[in-house]
This record gives C-alpha cells, structure tokens and sequence, in this order.
C-alpha cells in the first residue's frame, strides 16, 4: 500500500479546501500550523531496519503539526453549537464549558522529526515514554509517528527492525492499545475523520469509545465533503 502524498493530503486538500465547506452549515473553522517542509533527505539508521513507508513519509515532511479548532469568538458558530441539542448534551454529561470545548470538538495531528522520533533524551521528558516507563515497556522500542495530547501513535522496533504496526500509547488510561493498522493505513484514517481529536480510540473501540457520538454528530456538520468517511468507525 502506497503512502498518501502527505503535503496534498492534510495542507491542501484538507486545510485550504475541506475546512471552508463549514461555513455552509453556519460554523468558522481556525487552523494552525508549524511546518509541512520538504524532507531534506530520507531518513537513515545504521541500527535500525527501516521500511519503506516510513522513509516515504520523511522523504515528504521533515516534520509537522497542524491543530483545527471551532472559531468559538463568531457569533454563529457558537450559536450553532450551543442550540445543537446532540452536542449540548455531551457537554453537559461530561461537564464541559464552551472554554474547554477544544478537548471535544477540534483536530490534531503533529509529526516528530525523525530526529526527535529516534531522540531518547528528548523523549524522555513525553508523555507516552513516561506511561511506557510505570508500564514496565521498554520506551526505547517505541518510536513516536503522532504526537496528540494524551495519545501517542507509535511504531515499534523488533530484533533491530522497525515494524509497520502502530499502537496507542494512552497517559490517561494508562494503557497500550494495537490499532492493528499499517502506517500509510494510519494517516488514510487519520485524513478520513479529520484528525478529530481523540479518534485514534473511536476506531479501537467504535461504540464503547466517549467521543464517538460527539464525533459522528459533528464531523458532517464541520466538513460536508466527500472526502469525510466515518464508515471504519461506525
């Protein structure tokens, strides 16, 4: 499976022309970005066995973040949100103020370099090595893909080679969870949903999964495209 062009993917196609198609449903959408550069040079390990998806990935970013998030100052957007009846009852039942409305409503994606990725002083002070240390793993064979608040999507070293598989690595639960997907399989849901914060644990746990019915609610309503695919989390 080839890797998705990451730069048309997530810059173009999603911030520049998804995002604009909320206004319709009376909702402004802000984005953020630090860098989606071109890779200087693929990446390189004399230790580790790297595979081919994952060198594709940093021969199109260096590194890169990008955060959306409800433009909650317009007057409609905030109107919008507040008299959608759906949206105000997740709120209230899990005790969120327009203020925090981040936390529920809004997107994240955030690549390492892979110099940060392969930095065991730098990882050292994050979140997901910290939950791999009171876990008894071994942080040092997890190496960081995604970085979201409390979620970490990691790929995984085994006898030397670097394994297409991504887990979960979750400070709140204290727990690791196998997604069970490929790399490039990862950022095409990634995409499918937006980055849609918390999504990583709507796909493992669909039903189960707190912010599922924020989720599946709102997404059609910030991004009424085609591109929006929410059937690998129903």
């Amino acid at each position: 499976m080839k890797m998705l062009n990451f730069n048309d993917t997530f810059f173009f196609e999603m911030s520049l022309m998804d995002m604009g198609a909320s206004e319709q449903n009376g909702i402004v959408l802000d984005n953020e970005f630090t860098s989606f550069p071109d890779a200087e040079k693929a990446p390189e390990s004399d230790e580790i066995e790297l595979f081919e998806a994952y060198v594709e990935l940093y021969n199109q970013v260096k590194d890169g973040g990008m955060v959306w998030k409800l433009r909650i100052a317009d007057e409609t957007t905030r109107n919008t949100i507040l008299n959608d009846a759906i949206l105000k009852d997740e709120l209230e039942k899990n005790d969120i103020s327009l203020n925090e409305i981040d936390q529920w409503i809004s997107g994240k994606i955030t690549i390492p370099s892979f110099s940060e990725a392969f930095s065991k002083e730098g990882n050292s002070k994050l979140g997901y090595y910290i939950t791999l240390k009171h876990l008894e793993e071994d942080p040092h064979s997890y190496i960081p893909i995604d970085i979201c608040n409390s979620l970490t999507a990691c790929l995984k070293i085994e006898n030397g080679r670097l394994i297409n598989n991504v887990f979960i690595v979750d400070d709140e639960a204290l727990e690791v969870y196998n997604m069970n997907v490929s790399l490039t399989k990862y950022f095409e849901l990634a995409y499918a949903c937006k980055v849609f914060m918390n999504w990583q644990t709507v796909y493992i746990f669909k039903s189960k999964a707190i912010h599922r019915r924020v989720m599946i609610h709102i997404l059609p309503l910030l991004f009424p495209v085609a591109s929006l695919d929410l059937s690998e989390f129903e």
